[in-house]
């Protein structure tokens, strides 16, 4: 009965994801003309935004390909992450606040590669390079180490004495490079100073930070809440390998969005770290739920994308609230 459906047909179907490629490529050059992207056509960093977010979505398909993360075949978590991104105008840009988005996507990839490999030293370092890179340009992403050498430990179980040294080295070599290039400089003090400014961080309100913004992390969380919810109840239909993998995505997802709890503010960096690892949750729950109202909450979350789309293309969530 299932395979009858219109949602198997769309989350299973080849060109399901060229499809979605196509009209989120086509946002660019649509945005610019409507009021959420004035000003953007001449902009350079919104062209660079879709190279980006091309090879994010690569990534993401190719992490699923080769960890067979889906059961199915199919490519929804690339074409997730398109949709989360063409209901969101603020993803287009690229900026160096969508690089920890994309060293976050690199660490799963050297992550998921240690799995069964007794002597992985080499790959760990490389799980937690663009960590330190990411914890160098936002700090509370320091909050992310721990978590990763848990799943180390718990879950990919390979932690031992050098493991743990080579996540030290992997973690800790972005603030070497850059204290040895202001040594070189002879400006090391400028370096401390960014380092004990950057690490005074405390939680903010939701003072400044635009209501867009509170609408499409309050909707792609929601998503990627419940369909967190849906694979801790079902995770035991996957292999144990698989099973490890999205605990592991469960846990970081967790810090995002306390982060985005406790410093709002920080949207800019938060929204699209969250866009990218709620991808795998989000198109994991709409290709493989089984349960009774699957087909309803599938079309659902379609309408929350439509909407979160309208409302930012259009600029509508002040108008909203002042209705409200």
């Amino acid at each position: 009965m299932y395979r009858n459906t219109f949602r198997h047909r769309l989350t299973t179907g080849t060109w399901t994801l060229p499809i979605i490629a196509a009209l989120a490529a086509l946002t660019w050059l649509i945005i610019p003309l409507l009021p959420a992207g004035e000003g953007q056509a001449c902009n350079r960093n919104w062209w660079l935004g879709l190279p980006l977010v091309a090879a994010i979505t690569y990534g993401l398909v190719e992490c699923n390909n080769r960890n067979a993360l889906l059961r199915v075949r199919s490519r929804m978590m690339g074409g997730t992450y398109l949709l989360f991104v063409m209901a969101c105008p603020a993803l287009h840009s690229a900026s160096w606040q969508c690089l920890p988005a994309a060293a976050l996507l690199f660490a799963y990839f050297a992550l998921f590669s240690t799995y069964g490999n007794p002597h992985a030293e080499g790959r760990v370092f490389h799980i937690f390079l663009p960590v330190g890179i990411a914890s160098l340009l936002y700090a509370p992403l320091v909050l992310l180490v721990p978590v990763l050498l848990f799943s180390l430990a718990v879950h990919i179980r390979i932690m031992s004495h050098r493991t743990f040294g080579a996540a030290l080295l992997g973690f800790l070599a972005p603030f070497w490079l850059v204290f040895g290039y202001t040594l070189w400089m002879g400006n090391t003090e400028s370096f401390f100073l960014y380092i004990i400014g950057i690490w005074q961080w405390q939680p903010t309100g939701l003072g400044g930070v635009p209501a867009w913004a509170v609408g499409s992390c309050c909707i792609i969380g929601l998503l990627s809440f419940v369909s967190s919810l849906h694979y801790l109840r079902t995770a035991f239909n996957d292999k144990i390998r698989t099973r490890m993998f999205f605990y592991a995505i469960l846990m970081v997802h967790a810090v995002l969005l306390l982060l985005l709890i406790l410093r709002p503010a920080d949207y800019a960096i938060l929204l699209p770290m969250l866009a990218m690892n709620s991808a795998p949750l989000v198109g994991h729950h709409l290709t493989l739920a089984r349960r009774r109202g699957s087909e309803l909450w599938f079309y659902t979350c379609l309408l929350f994308l439509v909407v979160l789309l309208v409302a930012n293309y259009f600029e509508l969530w002040n108008s909203w609230l002042r209705f409200l």
